[in-house]
C-alpha cells in the first residue's frame, strides 16, 4: 500500500503514464487512419478536412476588405475578433487575390497555401518551445511531452484550424513563465504577451487577476495600458476607426446567438454537455439554465482561485473559466488548459486523487477517433475538471476564512 502510494504521489509516474499513453493512442490513430483515410480517424480533422485551415482563409478573406466588420455576404456574425487579428491577417491576405476571389480559391492557390503553412508551422513551432521551456525535467522528458502534446487530437485539430489561438497560447505561456521574473525585461514582455492574447481572444485577459490577487497594483496597470493600447490602436488601422466599436458589439451579439444554437460535439460549455445528456429538443431551455449556472461558477472561480492550495489548480480554474464562459467556444479553445496541465506534470507531489484528473485530461488529448466519445469526451472532462475544483476552491476558502476567524479570535482573547 505505502508503495502504490509513492508511486501515485511520484511526478515521473505521471509524465511517463502521459508520454506512455499519448504514444500508444497516436500509434493507434495513425495506424487506423493509413488503413482509411476517409474513415472514423479522419475525424480527427474538423469535417474531414472539407473545411480545411477554414480560420485562416476567412479571416484573412475578412480582412483584405478596407474594414472587416462590414460585410455583403451575411458573414456578419464570423465578423467578431477584435482589429488586431484582421490587422495581422491582412498581411496574409496580400500573398494571394483575396480581394477578388473566395476564401478557399484564395486559400487553396498554391501561393496561399504555402504562406499559410509556413504561418502556422511558425506559431506552432514557437508553441513547441513555450511547452518545452515550461516542462521541467532532462531534454527527453521535456521534449517528450511536448511532443506528446504536438500528436494528440486537440493540437492536431487546433492547427488544422489555422487558428490565431496558436500565437495567442503561446502568449499565455510566456506570461506565465515570466510574469514573477526578476528580470525586468522579461516581467515587461510578459505583460506585453498577455495584452496580445487579450487583443486576439479577449477572455485570456482575466488572467490580469493574478497581479491583483497579489496586490501588485502598479503592474496591474501597466498591464491594462498595454491591452487598452493594443486593443484599440488597431482599429485606426481600418476604415472607420473607432466607428466600427458598435459594429463589433453587435457582431459579437450576432456570434453569440449563432453559435449557441450549435449542439454539435468538439465545443465546449456546461451548455453542450447537459444538452448532449439531457434533450436536444429543449436546447434553448437548457441553454438558459446552464449560462446561468456558468456565470455563477465564473464568479465562484475567481473568489476561490486565490485560496487553492497548489499553484496549478489556481492557473487551472480561471484558465478553464476561459474555457467554458463563451458562447462559442470551439475545438481549439482545449488548447487554453495546456499552461496549467504542464505545471500538472511539474508538480513534485501529487495526491492520489490525481490520477482521475490525468484519466480525464488524457480523454481530452485523446488523438484516437471513437464514435461520440471523442467528440464529446474532451468537453465531458474538462467540466468536470473545473466542477471539481471549483468544489474543492470552495473547501479551501472556507478553510482558510475559518482559520482566519480563529486567529481573529485568540487575538482577541
Amino acid at each position: 500500500m505505502n508503495n502504490e502510494r509513492h508511486i501515485l504521489n511520484n511526478s515521473k509516474f505521471y509524465v511517463f503514464v502521459f508520454i506512455g499513453m499519448m504514444a500508444l493512442l497516436f500509434c493507434m490513430w495513425l495506424i487506423g487512419f493509413i488503413q482509411d483515410y476517409d474513415g472514423e480517424q479522419a475525424n480527427i480533422f474538423y469535417q474531414k478536412t472539407q473545411n480545411y485551415n477554414a480560420d485562416f482563409f476567412n479571416v484573412a478573406k475578412y480582412a483584405a476588405s478596407p474594414n472587416p466588420y462590414l460585410s455583403q455576404d451575411n458573414t456578419m456574425e464570423e465578423r467578431a475578433y477584435l482589429p488586431l487579428s484582421y490587422v495581422i491577417m491582412r498581411l496574409f491576405s496580400k500573398m494571394a487575390d483575396y480581394q477578388t476571389l473566395s476564401a478557399f480559391d484564395a486559400g487553396f492557390s498554391t501561393i496561399s497555401l504555402a504562406t499559410s503553412s509556413f504561418a502556422i508551422f511558425l506559431m506552432a513551432a514557437l508553441l513547441f518551445l513555450q511547452l518545452y521551456e515550461q516542462k521541467t525535467g532532462g531534454k527527453a522528458t521535456k521534449f517528450g511531452v511536448a511532443l506528446m502534446i504536438v500528436l494528440s487530437g486537440a493540437f492536431i485539430r487546433a492547427f488544422e484550424r489555422g487558428n490565431l489561438i496558436l500565437l495567442t497560447i503561446t502568449c499565455i505561456i510566456f506570461f506565465i513563465m515570466n510574469y514573477k521574473s526578476e528580470k525586468k525585461l522579461n516581467k515587461e514582455l510578459a505583460f506585453i504577451a498577455l495584452a496580445i492574447a487579450a487583443a486576439l481572444k479577449a477572455y485570456p485577459a482575466l488572467l490580469g487577476i493574478l497581479l491583483l490577487y497579489e496586490k501588485r497594483w502598479a503592474e496591474a496597470v501597466r498591464l491594462a495600458v498595454y491591452g487598452v493600447i493594443l486593443v484599440f490602436v488597431p482599429f485606426l488601422l481600418i476604415d472607420g476607426g473607432f466607428s466600427n466599436i458598435p459594429i463589433l458589439l453587435e457582431n459579437l451579439k450576432l456570434n453569440s446567438q449563432h453559435y449557441s444554437r450549435l449542439i454539435e460535439g468538439w465545443r465546449f460549455g456546461l451548455h453542450y454537455l447537459l444538452v448532449t445528456i439531457l434533450d436536444p429538443e429543449l436546447k434553448d431551455q437548457i441553454y438558459s439554465i446552464a449560462k446561468v449556472i456558468t456565470y455563477v461558477f465564473f464568479v465562484i472561480s475567481l473568489v476561490v482561485a486565490p485560496f487553492m492550495k497548489k499553484l496549478w489548480k489556481k492557473y487551472a480554474v480561471l484558465l478553464l473559466t476561459i474555457i467554458m464562459l463563451p458562447d462559442n467556444s470551439g475545438c481549439y479553445c482545449i488548447l487554453y488548459i495546456l499552461p496549467f496541465f504542464i505545471m500538472f506534470l511539474n508538480e513534485e507531489n501529487h495526491d492520489k486523487r490525481d490520477v482521475v484528473f490525468l484519466v480525464l485530461l488524457l480523454f481530452a488529448f485523446n488523438p484516437y477517433q471513437i464514435p461520440f466519445l471523442s467528440e464529446y469526451a474532451p468537453n465531458a472532462s474538462l467540466s468536470m475538471i473545473w466542477i471539481w475544483l471549483i468544489c474543492e476552491g470552495v473547501c479551501s476558502t472556507l478553510g482558510r476564512l475559518k482559520s482566519m476567524r480563529n486567529a481573529q479570535t485568540l487575538a482577541q482573547a
